[in-house]
């Protein structure tokens, strides 16, 4: 955000007004002037974000769809707009637009109340989202759009309930709920907003009126995310129609029930480590001779979910040196070259200088590689191919001999063929595709089995564990006093399926059935105990597993991995929270406890993923 520009000193009085937070509205002299054409609001959205912008910057943006020509068109013709509108003042300069002074804009006073800590002020400039109802009709400034008005409806929340807080404290009970209030006149679904004003209300001696947001709340949650109050919201209302003072600390967060019961957190954290790769010696063997090909084929690592296929594959290539993996997301499968932009971004082809020759098909998939041109819309598939395996070899870390690419079969068709243009077109590391078969199409089917009639790829189905390899496994886990005889059993109820098996072993400690000792290794029954190993409390299913430990969470908890479930990855944590009708604070706790369970992780960029993509499902 600039410093400089449309908020002139607070003690003048600028002939225009802009209003970008709320409903847009331009003011001259305090009346009304039209300027309907969305365009022309995201433009001056953009520019009093940003502060300013090249042309051919604003043209991509807004007109992303159009060649260049035409979108500097549109810009020009924009812009000749804002000036009939007597707008000539704000935009300016060549080939830069910088918002001129001259005008009083909310968004500019705002974020200087912000920087000055002027809580008062701040809380009452935020009328609402960035320029809301509006959008350009461009999915890049759409894109662009939705996270600055994230950005400032947080930061506007925060300043919100620091007002209140402070308010509260100093006995102003009824301006810190008209603050409360106002927040949830802007955000009907921040559920501890309700449990703050409903607190409020009974302090002033108004039961009734709490009551009623109650119900407004359970109204708001239902309706619009498919929620019910959780169980703190409920109590404050049934303390409040008792007649009852509920406390100033019950309108916030009742932290989760603990994670296990009688086992110790040593035995916990054993489960948490990274367990050994047991019972793949065959399987390992048969990528090792298939990279010593030459050139190497396409190899296809399949198996069900949970079977183990992505632990083999990065314990294999990560012995063959340097290591690189692709993922795909099935939030991507409908989206041409979804992944491929994603991956040639994770490997910073934005930040890299490519050669000129490959800078400009490959603007197709990266935009921000088109500096002042338009991508090429109409592009021949073997060039763009081409130009995306040049640039992905140029990019792979030196000395890497093996790259993975994971859940090929979510990938969309135009990334599916990409890759398998990328192995035709030779030298490089070799691929290993790791793919559900069960879910790949039949096409797909057809493609990677004719490759591997034609010796151009190998197909390992990768099995369940084999009798023996389960001990081996919780040996390494720490369980070196276990029995064979309940090595046995759980490979008797898992069927040797890794993933149900570690699931089954969480359950088991979290349980009791499993105990540690003193060295942070555990045990279980022994062999000639036949009846505590019959009877051990073995989940019929891996869903079952993971049900169990998502149900000795709390009610925040649930929600967040409920409302994560449902989304297309990648996730974004502010999307989760808001989903969820969970303050921030209530999310980023929700979410350390959820972290703490094992069910999800953090990913290389922060963002929250499900430790597996079973969990999700």
């Amino acid at each position: 955000m600039s410093d400089t520009g449309l908020a002139p000193s607070l003690s003048t009085a600028p002939r225009l007004q802009l209003r970008l937070l709320g409903a847009p509205q331009l003011l001259r002299d305090g009346a009304p002037v039209a300027l309907s054409v969305r365009k022309a609001w995201a433009l001056l959205a953009y520019l009093a974000v940003e502060g300013s912008a090249t042309r051919s910057r604003l043209a991509g943006l807004l007109w992303s769809d159009n060649d260049e020509a035409s979108a500097r068109r549109n810009l020009r013709r924009e812009l000749h707009r804002l000036r009939e509108a007597g707008l000539a003042d704000l935009v300016g300069g060549n080939d830069v637009f910088v918002v001129l002074g001259g005008c009083r804009c909310d968004l500019l006073d705002f974020e200087a109340a912000l920087r000055q800590q002027q809580l008062e002020p701040a809380v009452a400039l935020y009328a609402g989202r960035l320029i809301d109802g509006l959008d350009s009709g461009s999915a890049l400034f759409d894109d662009w759009l939705q996270l600055a008005r994230e950005r400032l409806h947080s930061r506007w929340r925060q300043a919100a309930r620091a007002q209140v807080q402070t308010l509260s404290a100093a006995g102003q009970t009824q301006a810190a709920l008209a603050t409360v209030q106002r927040a949830l006149d802007i955000d009907a679904l921040q559920e501890a907003d309700f449990r703050v004003a409903m607190l409020l209300h009974a302090q002033l001696g108004e039961r009734e009126a709490a009551l009623a947001l109650y119900e407004r709340c359970r109204i708001a949650l239902g309706r619009e995310l498919g929620l019910r109050p959780m169980a703190l919201t409920v109590e404050l209302a049934e303390r409040i129609r008792r007649g009852e003072q509920p406390g100033a600390t019950e309108a916030g967060h009742r932290a989760a029930p603990p994670l296990v019961g009688p086992a110790d957190a040593a035995a916990i954290d054993a489960l948490r480590w990274q367990p050994p790769l047991a019972g793949r010696q065959n399987e390992w063997a048969q990528l090792a001779a298939a990279c010593r090909l030459r050139p190497p084929p396409l190899l296809l690592l399949a198996g069900p979910a949970g079977i183990g296929k992505t632990r083999l594959a990065l314990d294999f290539a990560a012995a063959q040196g340097p290591l690189r993996r692709f993922d795909a997301r099935p939030g991507e499968a409908q989206i041409a070259y979804a992944a491929w932009s994603r991956w040639l971004r994770e490997l910073g082809a934005s930040t890299h200088t490519l050669p000129p020759e490959l800078q400009r098909p490959l603007s197709r998939l990266l935009p921000e590689l088109a500096g002042d041109s338009v991508p090429p819309i109409d592009l021949p598939r073997a060039q763009l191919h081409d130009a995306v395996a040049q640039a992905w070899r140029r990019l792979l870390p030196p000395g890497a001999a093996l790259a993975l690419f994971d859940d090929v079969q979510w990938l969309d068709s135009a990334s599916f063929d990409a890759l398998l243009a990328l192995h035709a077109s030779r030298p490089g590391p070799a691929l290993m595709l790791l793919l559900r078969d069960e879910e790949l199409s039949p096409e797909r089917q057809r493609l990677l089995r004719a490759l591997v009639l034609e010796g151009q790829a190998q197909w390992l189905a990768l099995p369940a564990l084999p009798a023996g390899a389960t001990h081996a496994l919780l040996t390494g886990l720490g369980g070196a006093a276990l029995a064979q005889g309940l090595a046995a059993r759980l490979q008797a109820v898992t069927g040797g399926h890794p993933l149900f098996l570690l699931e089954t072993l969480r359950h088991l400690v979290q349980t009791g059935w499993l105990q540690s000792d003193r060295q942070g290794g555990w045990s279980g029954p022994a062999d000639t105990d036949a009846k505590a190993l019959a009877s051990l409390p073995v989940p019929a299913t891996v869903r079952a597993a993971i049900l169990a430990r998502v149900e000795r969470l709390g009610e925040a908890e649930r929600r967040l991995l409920e409302a994560a479930a449902c989304a297309h990855a990648p996730l974004r944590f502010e999307t989760l929270a808001q989903a969820t009708a969970l303050a921030d604070w209530e999310a980023v706790a929700a979410f350390e406890h959820v972290l703490a369970a094992h069910l999800m992780e953090r990913g290389d960029d922060g963002s929250p993923r499900f430790v597996h993509d079973l969990f999700q499902q």
